[in-house]
């Protein structure tokens, strides 16, 4: 079993721009056997924030549908339905930016959100971690129509859908996104 790596050696950038960069990183691991080193290309990326957004008295979800450009090149599909979320890609506290995200994209007005979970989004080859939230809203909340800002060319539907209807979609293979999954089978284990 790994213990701990000693050191990185060496780092070279491939590629870089607004949505992140990939490097290349040269390690030396501590093995309590072999004593090696590793070369592993790396995704870099930006810290994401999360929210599983639950309607108590009408036992349903709130998330957003949006074209999603790998999601088609794989299998075609116009859509993705997934839950709100955007990058941290600004100074302040993560509550701030996923309540950012929130009212841009689903048009509510959130004022409890606490933190359910971080995990990574792919361990093996990408740094961006998922700050996953949870918070409850009701139709009065609602203060703007949503959709994403225009001028960051964010086309986004807001999908209202039951508790059971999203899990349903989940196991008929029509929500694909891993945040998505995760959040709300931790929201799921949560009720227990």
């Amino acid at each position: 079993m790994l213990k701990h790596m000693s050191e990185i050696i060496q780092r070279a950038v491939y590629y870089n721009n607004l949505f992140g960069k990939f490097s290349s990183y040269e390690c030396e691991v501590e093995h309590p056997v072999t004593g090696t080193t590793l070369t592993n290309i790396v995704f870099e990326r930006d810290d994401s924030v999360a929210a599983v957004l639950y309607n108590p008295e009408t036992m349903k979800l709130l998330l957003v549908s949006q074209f999603r450009v790998p999601v088609y090149i794989v299998e075609e599909r116009v859509e993705s339905i997934e839950l709100v979320a955007g990058s941290v890609d600004r100074d302040g506290d993560l509550i701030d930016i996923i309540r950012s995200e929130i009212l841009e994209e689903v048009g509510y007005e959130v004022s409890e959100l606490r933190h359910s979970m971080t995990f990574y989004v792919s361990p093996g080859a990408c740094t961006e971690r998922i700050h996953l939230f949870y918070g409850e809203y009701s139709n009065k909340d609602r203060i703007s129509e949503g959709g994403g800002l225009k001028e960051q060319n964010e086309y986004i539907k807001v999908v209202e859908l039951k508790y059971a209807e999203v899990f349903a979609l989940i196991m008929k293979g029509e929500i694909v996104d891993a945040k998505t999954i995760i959040g709300l089978f931790g929201f799921t284990l949560s009720l227990i």
